[in-house]
């Protein structure tokens, strides 16, 4: 039976081994599914029609093709280290930075929860209106 550091272990100091990792491929369409599907999807929207339907396309285009570029990049520092991302931060920004940097990813994750919940909501109550005729 294995003992209970082994069972708790997460790696996250140290490299994840090959063994226990996931494919990048796989990885890479978690990471954008969530990040990139419902965001830019609205600024798509907004672009459009805030410039026209060309030069919003143009820049949402241009715009996604260096997120693409930027996100690559990291992902591939990130697969050649194979450390968490608090690793990363704490070899960047150092020990305290780090810490201030994650509490900056923290509440930033609180905010965008509570645009998630006001789409949902929002949705929620359209489907109500139109399919229940509740108001």
């Amino acid at each position: 039976m294995a003992g209970f550091d082994d069972l708790v272990e997460d790696y996250a100091t140290r490299p994840v081994p090959d063994e226990q990792s996931y494919s990048g491929v796989r990885v890479g369409f978690v990471i954008g599914g969530i990040g990139f599907d419902l965001p830019a999807l609205l600024k798509g929207v907004e672009l459009c029609q805030a410039l026209g339907d060309g030069q919003g396309r143009i820049v949402f285009f241009v715009g996604g093709a260096l997120v693409t570029l930027l996100a690559t990049m990291s992902g591939w520092v990130w697969m050649r280290g194979r450390l968490s991302t608090y690793m990363f931060r704490r070899f960047s920004f150092g020990l305290y930075g780090a810490r201030f940097v994650s509490l900056a990813f923290a509440l930033a994750q609180f905010g965008w929860f509570g645009v998630n919940a006001y789409f949902f909501g929002a949705a929620a109550e359209s489907v109500g209106q139109q399919t229940l005729g509740l108001n």
